[in-house]
Formats: C-alpha cells, structure tokens, sequence
C-alpha cells in the first residue's frame, strides 16, 4: 500500500542568498550511420552551456532501428565519447563531471513507427541527449517555505510503501539538494518516535531503461539507486538510529513510475526515495 497523505512542515526563511540545482536539456540529431560532431552540432552546444555554472553532465546517445544490434550499440557509444571528447575541452567543464553512455536502438524504435517509404530510419531517434546540472544563485525574502512531506502515521502498516518526494539529489550523484533537509529531518523524528520500527529504504531513478541504474559520477560505478538509498541510511545511523532497524535497496529503473519519461515532471516522480515497513 503506498501512503500519499500529506503532512505540512512550514520553515520561515529570512532574507538572504541561496543556491538552487536546474537542469536543463539538449539534443543533437545525427545522420544515418554519422557518430561525429559538425560544425552545427558544436556551435549548438557552445551556446547551451555559455556562463553556466556547471555541476555535472550526463550523456545519454541512441541510434534508431537501422543495422545490428551489436553495430547500433557501438555507434551509439562512439556518439556519446564524440561528444563528452568536445565538452571536456572547454575551461568550465572536468572530465570527473561528466558521465557519457550509448544505450543502443531508441526504446520501441521499430519500421512501423518510421514516416518514410525509403527505409531510411526514424531522425528523431538518432540523437544524443545532454542533461547539464547547474547552480543558480537566487534572492529569498521574507516568506514562508511551505515542503511537503509524502507520509501518515496513522497507516503504518507492515508492508506499506512511503513515498517520500522531498528527497533530492544533485544530478547524477548520491549527494542531497539542501532542500532535502525537512524531509530526512521528518524522518529522523519518526524513526525516534517508533523505536520498533523497522525499514528498508529504497531508492529509484529516472532517464533510464530496461531497468538498467544510473552511473554515478563521485563513485564512478553503475550504483547510482542504491548510493542514493545507502545515503538516506547512512544519515539515519550518524543521527543515531540503530543499523539493525534499516536495510537499503537499489532498484535502478526496475519500477517506473512513467516508463518513458515525456517532462521533467515524469522525471522527478521516477528520481525518488521509497520506505517500505518491515516491522513496528
């Protein structure tokens, strides 16, 4: 049973300047069996990373339904190096920030879905897709934050699903946003509250397929889910909550909310932290 009733924590910020992570996008289309990057290409990115403070950059290339499947893989591959190989060139940008990857055929990339009779593929599916992270110093004043955190203490059930959405993380890393603060803090106070209490914390990913997990780029492993849960732990148990209370799972992008995501909203509902009760 998943739990979505919502509990209001209400935190007054004060004047001054903070910083917020936004994610922006950008795709380059190639043609058939073309892996390199023109002079297009690279004057399209120049501009889309232009005075950006960067975080990180994830990488993801695809081919459409043309060729092998061994021969879509390696293209796709050489597509995204062709393009991290141009990115860390530029002064504002390290190799350690940047993960690249080739997936292969575009998910459910197939004949049937081409609109042309000359058995040239599908455009739209051969692309390279570049998500750049970047800090955005902003203005708060005088105002209340309203966060909402996903849970109902009335329901705690054995085998219930907590869905707790405030749970950020910078892109591509098991680091938190500072906006997680309310939410593991709620959690904190209910993991003191309900000293029986036993949990196994599960995290998820989104921009993923076939249940593949992310690569994170700090631990330079395809562990990205189960860093993300290991994270949510590892702050229960320096706050003082007992090991044998919690266990932590990965499960990549093994269930989906939206199984391709269309918007970043579909994103963010994918990107998420998950408890399930073992035990109260």
């Amino acid at each position: 049973m998943r739990i979505t009733v919502n509990i209001f924590v209400f935190v007054f910020l004060y004047a001054f300047s903070f910083s917020q992570q936004q994610k922006d996008s950008l795709t380059l289309f190639f043609e058939i069996d073309q892996h390199g990057l023109t002079q297009a290409h690279t004057e399209i990115i120049d501009s889309f990373i232009q005075t950006k403070n960067i975080d990180s950059i994830q990488i993801t290339a695809y081919t459409d339904y043309l060729g092998t499947q061994i021969y879509n893989v390696s293209l796709s591959q050489k597509r995204a190096y062709n393009t991290y190989s141009y990115l860390v060139k530029k002064e504002n940008i390290h190799s350690q920030t940047v993960n690249y990857q080739g997936l292969g055929v575009f998910p459910n990339s197939n004949p049937s879905d081409s609109k042309n009779t000359e058995n040239k593929g599908i455009s739209a599916h051969r692309k390279v897709k570049i998500w750049l992270y970047s800090t955005v110093i902003e203005k708060q004043t005088d105002k209340a934050n309203q966060q909402t955190i996903l849970f109902n203490e009335e329901e705690l059930e054995v085998g219930s699903q907590i869905v707790i959405e405030n749970i950020l993380f910078v892109g591509g890393t098991a680091y938190f946003k500072p906006e997680s603060k309310s939410a593991l803090e709620e959690l904190l106070k209910i993991m003191e509250h309900y000293q029986n209490l036993e949990i196994e914390i599960q995290g998820h990913i989104c921009c993923q397929v076939n249940g593949a997990d992310g690569y994170d780029i700090i631990n330079k492993n395809y562990h990205l889910s189960i860093n993300r849960a290991k994270a949510v732990y590892d702050y229960l148990v320096s706050a003082g909550i007992n090991s044998d209370r919690m266990t932590y799972k990965g499960f990549g992008s093994s269930n989906k909310r939206f199984p391709f995501e269309r918007n970043e909203k579909e994103e963010d509902m994918n990107r998420r932290v998950e408890i399930k009760i073992l035990n109260k």
